[in-house]
């Protein structure tokens, strides 16, 4: 793409655009001034399907080609007077539709969107008619892409499709709200603009379909049958729906048409069934936020062991503030071909159309040429705009920092805070670089993340996987031991020289400790080195403290202890991940039984004697039976498991299916989460309890170590 060149005045044919010809000299003028003229090349980009839409592009001179895909046929042609990119016009969050690229040498005019949409509100607010005359435009420019990305509407003749613009209407949709309920009489037909529709029968117990933008879906209307389930936008959407009979007609004359249609939807729902049957809690509950992330915080919850270092090290690189708050939703997906349970924790995900960005009055919060989102606390008033735009709550407001110099004029004593990526650390993100296991990464959930990439047909290229590193650190720790056992027959009548390297080899393992908490580098690799030298001095203490029998005693419990907690770190995060629902903090373990205590109350009311019988006799004891606790401990069947297994036993005491049973989901939902909780408490208590009990003899065997080099040397 040559330079870009900034011109005083567009040229005439700009105002021609139906979007642009009802502004006043004063909106035409700010567009300028804002706006720049730019010359294409033949073949340059000028965006691409996905990219955040913050401009619309009216072609001076030449032709833009657009297409719906880097790949597909073309759709149209952009010639001089005409736009490319009218979604940026329609809403703030708007994302583009097709690819664009310059047909030859060009010269386009780009108009800011926000701008624009400024300008179109200021003249709405003045005069009714211009107001019409655009937005009617603006609906049809719209609808019409969604019709020619959409198969049937694509397939059919244009007459056909002119008189589905004709007799349509647009929809929008905030996140949440239901576009049509099962059961309802089926009077329109839809296609999708722009958003994600999902669609579930039975009370949106059973998902059918995710539907993105450019899909056809409530066929239905054409056999004129009432709903077969409901659907609800799970990200704004719009739509645009066209009358049944219009739809109906229609497909009696496209009768080819409308089969591809729905073979293509057939298989793309097939496709969708098999990706969730294969997770059991998988991420396509919040598809939308798994679409708009562009570096996304997960944590692997077979792996991680709980120490905290992330929120820690996050804390320590921000002021005493951390930008990671380890809670939110965890989800079992495949990740580059593996299932994993990840964690989702509250960490700014650097949407590719921030929400929070478009709530900021004062500019503070910008986006790099890379794509990452940053706040700039000197323009930052504490508003809290921000953190309440924020739809995953990754937005938080914590003290002002003293050693920023202030440029607002207003400023309350707060500040919007969240992750920046460490942008200013050379090893990246610190929580990433503290985690002693390789548990946390930061990853775009569209290309790694195997279920996302599949439903939204994203055919970007896989990272290239890490061969061998999973069996890495046993072999470096099962190498050093025996080294240590050399070393035990080696030394063995060299006593000097053995505590010269049993020195150096204690002091090595301390130096563990300065990594993570001083040096601030990755601590994975000081972790392997920690056991690898931990196992290899095994040997070579035992060696030279023959004869010492409390030296020798110390280093027995280090070792074992040191074990124990390698055992555990690999056994109890696995057992944890599968009996978890949700992440909570080792401390809110407690307050969370509590929670469910009261909630069992609540439950009870207005239930019947039945089903409280049942609670005092059979579920509360089983949420206190140690042999139950023992049972999810040591085999972590998962919630679900435990949970269908208690009604079964329920509903085989009470001879089937009973009126007086309404409500037993819930109570034995709070039973098996009970006892889920207690699991948790006791395998983290013991993944914390033998690591601090680990580092405690150590320290004992510390002071044994100086006690006896010091006797040593008295005696030499």
């Amino acid at each position: 793409m040559s330079a870009a060149t900034t011109l005083v005045r567009f040229p005439a044919i700009v105002w021609t655009h139906p979007l642009l010809a009802s502004l006043d000299a004063r909106s035409r003028s700010e567009l300028e001034s804002a706006g720049e003229l730019r010359a294409l090349s033949d073949g340059d980009q000028l965006f691409a399907t996905g990219d955040s839409a913050d401009a619309i592009f009216v072609v001076v001179r030449g032709e833009i080609a657009l297409r719906s895909g880097a790949r597909t046929a073309e759709l149209r042609r952009a010639v001089p007077g005409e736009a490319a990119g009218e979604e940026a016009a329609a809403r703030a969050h708007a994302t583009r539709r097709h690819d664009a690229r310059a047909a030859g040498a060009c010269e386009i005019a780009v108009i800011p969107a926000a701008l624009l949409r400024r300008v179109m509100e200021r003249g709405e607010a003045s005069d009714a008619g211009p107001k019409n005359r655009t937005r009617r435009w603006l609906v049809r420019a719209l609808a019409k892409d969604a019709l020619e990305r959409a198969d049937f509407a694509r397939d059919v003749a244009p007459r056909d499709r002119d008189r589905m613009l004709d007799g349509g209407r647009a929809i929008e949709l905030r996140r949440g709200e239901t576009l049509y309920r099962e059961g309802d009489d089926s009077t329109d037909a839809y296609f999708l603009g722009e958003g994600i529709i999902r669609v579930a029968a039975r009370e949106e117990k059973r998902v059918l379909a995710y539907h993105k933008a450019g899909d056809f879906f409530g066929d239905e209307a054409i056999s004129n049958e009432p709903r077969d389930a409901t659907a609800t936008a799970t990200s704004d959407a719009w739509i645009f729906a066209v009358r049944a009979e219009l739809v109906r007609e229609i497909a009696q004359g496209n009768e080819a048409a409308l089969a591809k249609a729905l073979r293509v939807q057939t298989a793309a729902r097939a496709k969708q069934r098999e990706i969730r049957e294969n997770a059991t809690r998988h991420v396509l509950a919040d598809l939308h936020r798994f679409e708009t992330s562009r570096s996304l915080l997960a944590i692997d919850q077979e792996r991680c062991i709980r120490c905290g270092h992330c929120a820690w090290s996050c804390a320590t690189t921000h002021d005493g503030v951390s930008r990671l708050l380890r809670h939110g939703d965890v989800v079992v997906a495949k990740m580059r071909g593996e299932a994993k349970t990840l964690l989702l924790p509250s960490s700014c995900q650097h949407c590719k159309n921030p929400a929070c960005m478009i709530d900021c009055p004062t500019g503070a919060i910008t986006r790099d040429a890379r794509g990452e989102v940053h706040i700039r606390e000197e323009l930052c008033t504490g508003c809290g705009s921000c953190a309440k735009a924020c739809p995953w709550d990754n937005v938080q407001m914590a003290p002002r920092s003293e050693k920023r110099h202030l440029t607002v004029v207003q400023a309350s004593a707060q500040v919007a805070v969240k992750c920046d990526l460490c942008h200013d650390r050379a090893s990246g993100p610190a929580c990433v670089s503290a985690c002693p296991v390789d548990a946390i990464v930061r990853i775009d959930p569209s290309v790694e993340l195997d279920e996302v990439r599949a439903v939204l047909d994203k055919r970007a290229p896989r990272p290239a996987e890490r061969s061998g590193r999973s069996l890495r650190a046993p072999a470096i720790v099962i190498a050093s031991s025996m080294l240590g056992a050399s070393a035990f027959l080696a030394l063995d009548g060299s006593p000097k020289f053995g505590g010269v390297v049993l020195l150096v080899l204690f002091v090595a393992l301390g130096s563990y400790a300065a990594a993570k908490r001083i040096v601030r580098v990755r601590v994975r690799p000081h972790f392997i080195a920690h056991l690898a030298i931990g196992a290899a001095s095994l040997g070579v203490g035992l060696a030279h403290a023959r004869g010492h029998s409390a030296l020798a005693l110390a280093f027995w419990g280090a070792a074992g202890l040191g074990l124990a907690a390698g055992v555990l770190g690999v056994l109890v995060p696995r057992r944890l991940a599968r009996i978890e629902r949700s992440a909570k903090l080792p401390e809110e373990l407690g307050s969370a039984l509590r929670d469910l205590d009261a909630r069992v109350f609540r439950e009870l009311s207005g239930t019947s004697d039945l089903l409280k019988g049942l609670w005092v006799r059979l579920l509360g004891p089983f949420s206190r039976s140690p042999l139950v606790l023992a049972r999810v401990c040591v085999a972590a069947p998962t919630q679900r498991t435990m949970r269908e297994e208690l009604i079964a036993r329920v509903r085989t005491i009470t001879s089937g299916d009973d009126e007086r049973l309404a409500g037993l989901d819930r109570l034995a939902s709070v039973a098996v989460e009970r006892q889920a909780l207690r699991a948790q408490r006791i395998l983290v208590a013991g993944l914390r309890g033998v690591a601090f009990a680990h580092v405690v003899v150590v320290c004992a065997l510390a002071v044994l170590v100086v006690l006896h080099v010091v006797a040593e040397l008295r005696a030499w």
